[in-house]
């Protein structure tokens, strides 16, 4: 249990760059589990990329773009203190990046994947291919989203190939325990895979400390980048033992001489086997890349980073602490964990109603600037409050004020 002692010191509001996100000029934005706002420094950018694209002046402007783009890794190492080499650009979501990993772990007929009850659904669509193979699928139940390592350590045995759970839960909140989650799983010698879309750019994650095998992240949710962007995570010590998925031109090693001179050269044979790179970018999708996304959401990882990951998740502790207090204040039930080392940036409530009723109040409120979501699985949700560094107190008191009044009706 966390102390006061504990809790990390109070940052001045004016580290947290709140000028830089429009939307929170109007209303209360409490939404940004679900898709974020960009903040001014990456629309700019992706604008200059639109407008080189237009002007198509300056050289070789896909060098260029590419040049720039490469800093993405950068910044997304930093974020989650992973070495540069670790990091890949897998598409432009979560999902992609899951299937990047299972298809580099390539589970075989007789194995088993582990993964948990209450996922968000693209764990499930990626677990019915691998069951369509051979493959055991395995759930564990998770009551309201809590996961239990006991029930997790039960699961998994000696023929689990990988385990693929949500760091942070997308309905409750709930933050797993991965140091503890990773013992287990590496403890079969199996792969732990993890959907941290929901943590990263919120709640702090180091992965050198937690040791995961692969982190997937799309950039739409709390990094700020709405832009077609995802992140995935590949542990330095396991890159030679996985498969590569799809070879291309941009995962291989650029000849000596160049591409161009090579695509100039009659005597290019298209289907030499070509080296790999020696770092995670031999797991991307081959083609074209998305330099434009990839630009701005260096932008957007710059400032969190900029701010710091230490601020970031005790600027949203102490905003989550007070917006749980003004909902206990109008008399209604968290559903999001009690114990502050599992709470997240994520803090959802039940209302008593339906869940359809819910969805009317939540459309309700964004009709009027108060925007937060309506969720639910395997037997639980309400109404959804996703709270970032951005936000601040006069945020939370303004939906609680529009709240009560929609629930009076």
């Amino acid at each position: 249990m966390q102390t006061d002692a504990m809790v990390p010191a109070v940052y001045p509001m004016s580290r947290f760059r709140r000028e830089e996100f429009e939307i929170l000029k109007h209303g209360a934005f409490l939404n940004w589990a679900s898709m974020s706002p960009a903040p001014f420094s990456a629309v700019s950018k992706f604008k200059e990329i639109a407008d080189s694209a237009y002007e198509f002046t300056g050289g070789n402007v896909s060098r260029a773009w590419s040049e720039r783009s490469s800093a993405l890794r950068t910044e997304a190492a930093k974020l989650i203190n992973a070495d540069v080499g670790e990091i890949a650009i897998a598409g432009s979501s979560t999902t992609q990046g899951i299937q990047l990993a299972f298809e580099s772990i390539s589970p075989s007929a007789g194995e088993n994947i582990v993964s948990l009850s209450s996922e968000f659904p693209s764990s499930g669509f990626e677990t019915y291919k691998w069951k369509r193979k051979g493959v055991d699928i395995r759930t564990v139940d998770c009551p309201g989203g809590a996961l239990s390592e006991d029930d997790l350590s039960g699961a998994v045995d000696a023929k689990t190939k990988a385990v693929l759970i949500g760091s942070v839960n997308w309905v409750s909140g709930f933050r797993a325990d991965l140091r503890k989650v990773a013992k287990i799983v590496h403890g079969v010698g199996a792969y732990l895979v993890v959907d941290a879309v929901q943590q990263m750019g919120a709640m702090k994650l180091d992965v050198a400390e937690a040791g995961p095998d692969f982190v997937a992240a799309g950039g739409q949710k709390w990094m700020c980048s709405p832009f077609g962007c995802s992140l995935l995570y590949v542990r330095n010590a396991i890159h030679d033992e996985l498969n590569v998925p799809f070879p291309s031109l941009n995962n291989t090693v650029e000849p000596e001489y160049g591409w161009p001179s090579y695509f100039a050269d009659e005597d290019n044979d298209p289907f030499l086997e070509r080296r790999l790179v020696d770092d995670a970018r031999r797991f991307e999708y081959g083609g074209w890349m998305n330099h434009a996304g990839m630009i701005a959401m260096t932008e957007s990882l710059k400032i969190i980073n900029g701010i710091g990951t230490d601020a970031v998740s005790a600027r949203i502790e102490k905003l989550e602490s007070y917006a749980r207090d003004s909902l206990h204040s109008l008399g209604l039930k968290i559903l999001s964990p009690e114990n502050r080392a599992n709470r997240s940036s994520i803090l959802t409530f039940a209302t008593g109603n339906h869940w359809m009723k819910n969805l009317d109040i939540v459309n309700a409120l964004h009709e009027k600037g108060f925007v937060a979501s309506a969720r639910g699985i395997s037997g639980f949700g309400g109404i959804r409050l996703s709270i970032h560094c951005f936000n601040d107190e006069a945020d939370i008191d303004l939906f609680a004020g529009a709240l009560k009044g929609e629930l009076a009706k």
